[in-house]
């Protein structure tokens, strides 16, 4: 033991490595550090690069960060939920609601003519579809073709929710679909809403839900409504669309959700359903 105490100004620390003397430790660089072997890994900086020459193994179990919010087009938390309040849940973060022509833009989708559909509004006389409890459509086929419709819609990388009034009327409307002709197409048919009306999420009186297209977990094909009374039982009604096809074309499917919309409106009215 040393006898007597010393000040650390006046010490000199030395490294001694078998016989090799090295300078006081203040002097030191850090590839004059003595690197150890064995099952042990090295972190001194290499003087070529001044990189580390080594890193610990748990540095790979890192994940990548993580950015909350992330939202942008596509992406509103809040309608997502909206959504999922629906029976949708986008599961490709890729969810555009569409209110005003500038939406339209924003989802990479081409305005579509109010002539246009002008015209299928006129052909979809003929083309409404089958009512929910009828023979032609039995409830429980209904249901599950709603169902099918649904996890479909949320696996697809994009879906499209054209939201707005139904023409003439003060009937709130929001279709979600795959299709980004049939949305544009449904936009243009749709009236505005105000916008005390689209800053509300919530639920609309009438939900159109369209599938087209094919493969493998795509819904079988098929077109019916059924206007029920709403689950929290107040006393309004509300309207359920459900349209699927493979390879119809989307202005067959316009015709089928604007005659389906039609009846609705009809539907409710007579339910006395709630006007938004």
């Amino acid at each position: 033991m040393f006898s007597k105490s010393i000040s650390k100004s006046a010490v000199d620390i030395f490294v001694r490595k078998g016989r090799q003397l090295l300078p006081p430790a203040s002097h030191i660089t850090s590839h004059q550090l003595p690197q150890q072997t064995g099952p042990y890994t090295s972190f001194s900086t290499s003087p070529a690069s001044g990189k580390p020459s080594g890193k610990p193994p748990t540095w790979d179990r890192v994940g990548a960060p993580l950015i909350w919010p992330n939202e942008g087009p596509g992406v509103n938390y809040k309608f997502n939920w909206q959504l999922n309040a629906d029976g949708v849940t986008p599961t490709r973060e890729r969810a555009f609601r569409i209110m005003k022509p500038l939406d339209i833009t924003v989802a990479g989708l081409t305005k579509t003519a109010e002539s246009v559909v002008e015209s299928e509004r006129a052909a979809a006389k003929v083309s409404v579809p089958a009512e929910a409890g009828t023979d032609a459509m039995p409830f429980d086929d209904f249901d599950a073709s709603i169902r099918d419709t649904r996890d479909a819609l949320s696996e697809c990388p994009a879906i499209y929710s054209p939201e707005g009034l139904a023409p003439g009327l003060d009937i709130g409307v929001r279709v979600i679909t795959n299709s980004g002709a049939l949305a544009s197409a449904c936009a243009a048919y749709l009236d505005r809403a105000p916008r005390a009306n689209t800053m509300k999420l919530r639920s609309q009186p009438i939900t159109v839900y369209a599938y087209l297209g094919g493969g493998d977990g795509a819904p079988g094909d098929y077109a019916a409504f059924a206007v029920e009374e709403h689950e929290d039982g107040d006393g309004t009604a509300v309207a359920t669309v459900g349209v699927a096809s493979a390879e119809g074309p989307e202005v067959e499917a316009l015709r089928v959700v604007i005659a389906a919309i039609d009846v609705c409106v009809k539907g409710l009215e007579t339910e006395g359903g709630e006007a938004e």
